[in-house]
């Protein structure tokens, strides 16, 4: 069934048959409502939001470009539905990704690993008030991070998300945000702790 259907039918098709995954699945998409209603027909916790008009960058060389800063917006677009009012982290995936097997003991895991929820922002030293977003390292030497999954705190990872975007902004002719996330890695080698907002947590792939 997954194989005859979209990428976003396949994707909540697989998160909940494979990945067993029971919470809320929010599509961003410009497309009209009905497109994606059906599947509301065979699965709760399906959500479809539609980014603001004014997120979308007509300045930049690239059309993917563009529409890969809705990214930046995600913790925003929780705002929008109040059903995802108690939700805390989120789990931002690339809608092409396929899940082949249970997740809910990977989330945990990520999540008591990496500390995430419960201490993303440091209490204590010149890190005091440092926002964190969790990515996974990237596939080859060349990226140090890769930017198709990411964890996000909705109480502290937007100044990160900010940090992408204006790195976004200010490079329009970038066609892939991985060159942008490695530039943030790369600059948050030469700050001082004290100067820092936002620090990218490389995550080892699972």
């Amino acid at each position: 069934k997954a194989t005859q259907s979209t990428l976003v039918e396949r994707f909540v098709w697989s998160a909940r048959n494979k990945g067993e995954f029971k919470g809320y699945i929010v599509v961003l998409t410009n497309a009209p409502a009905e497109r994606y209603a059906a599947i509301a027909n065979w699965t709760d916790n399906f959500i479809t939001i539609k980014p603001p008009e004014e997120h979308f960058s007509r300045e930049h060389t690239h059309l993917e470009m563009a529409r890969k800063r809705f990214k930046t917006y995600v913790l925003e677009y929780l705002n929008l539905d109040s059903r995802l009012n108690s939700v805390k982290l989120a789990y931002y995936l690339d809608v092409d990704i396929i899940f082949g097997s249970p997740m809910q003991r990977v989330f945990e895991g990520l999540e008591e690993k990496y500390q995430i929820g419960h201490a993303s922002i440091q209490e204590s030293g010149s890190n005091k008030g440092l926002a964190k977003m969790w990515m996974f390292k990237g596939n080859i030497d060349k990226w140090s991070i890769q930017g198709g999954q990411m964890i996000l705190d909705r109480a502290t990872s937007q100044p990160c998300l900010d940090r992408w975007r204006w790195y976004m902004d200010r490079n329009l002719e970038e066609l892939k945000d991985q060159v942008l996330l490695n530039m943030m890695v790369d600059d948050e080698k030469k700050l001082k702790k004290s100067a820092l907002t936002c620090k990218i947590v490389a995550m080892d792939q699972e």
